[in-house]
């Protein structure tokens, strides 16, 4: 009987010191969550998704030998900004998700938003781009972050517009003026990309407002440099 009562000491000691071990030197998750529209996603000319600045985000957290949970189930080709408060409301992103957006955004350690995009440059197309469209998009962007400053306070970051295709700079230039200043209201970080989005060199073709591989690397470089990572 002492014998067998041994056994198990010797056992349930093995176990215990294999999982302290394994609770010392496992490396703590970075968790990087992306919310946005097709520039978040990626969206190319070609109308294919391709890589996005959160990708090349996601691939040097990995690189610095962190492992990396990646969330990005919550960008959407055209995701317009009504839509993306609407999912926060709901918490979930469409009828048939069963994702939990608040809870992912809790435990994030970086959150990056992009949109706006395609929704401006839809109504422009459709000649319906006007101050009321613009406030109310702005509107929806300032009450979108403000609820998720109630139960997150890590990095977040605005990816604000950028003057290409259809869209005209006054017009971008005075949207991402409004945008800096809601970013700095919910302590956000408004990241400017007008000036690398007039180089050609990062796009396809010019029947198209998405960015190549090369502009999304630099979009990449821009964040990077902001966060000094």
């Amino acid at each position: 009987m002492k014998r067998r009562y041994k056994l198990l000491l010797i056992i349930v000691m093995g176990i215990s010191l294999t999982i302290l071990i394994n609770v010392l030197t496992m490396k703590p998750k970075f968790y990087l969550t992306a919310l946005g529209d097709g520039v978040a996603l990626g969206v190319t000319s070609y109308q294919v998704v391709g890589l996005s600045f959160n990708d090349y985000l996601k691939d040097y957290y990995e690189n610095k030998n962190e492992p990396v949970i990646y969330n990005h189930e919550f960008m959407e080709d055209s995701l317009t900004m009504e839509e993306l408060k609407y999912a926060l409301k709901e918490n979930k992103m469409g009828e048939e998700s069963a994702i939990p957006l608040k809870q992912i955004i809790a435990k994030s350690n970086l959150v990056t938003l992009a949109i706006g995009m395609d929704e401006i440059v839809d109504y422009q197309l459709k000649d319906k781009l006007n101050a009321k469209r613009i406030e109310d998009f702005l509107n929806d962007y300032n009450l979108f972050l403000k609820e998720i400053r109630t139960f997150y306070k890590n990095d977040l970051l605005v990816i604000g517009l950028y003057p290409t295709y259809n869209l005209d700079q006054n017009t971008v230039f005075s949207i991402n003026k409004e945008l800096q200043k809601i970013a700095a209201n919910n302590s956000c970080q408004f990241i400017d990309i007008t000036a690398l989005a007039l180089n050609p060199k990062y796009y396809s073709d010019n029947t198209s407002y998405y960015m190549n591989y090369k502009g999304h690397k630099a979009i990449y470089k821009i964040i990077r440099k902001s966060l000094s990572v």
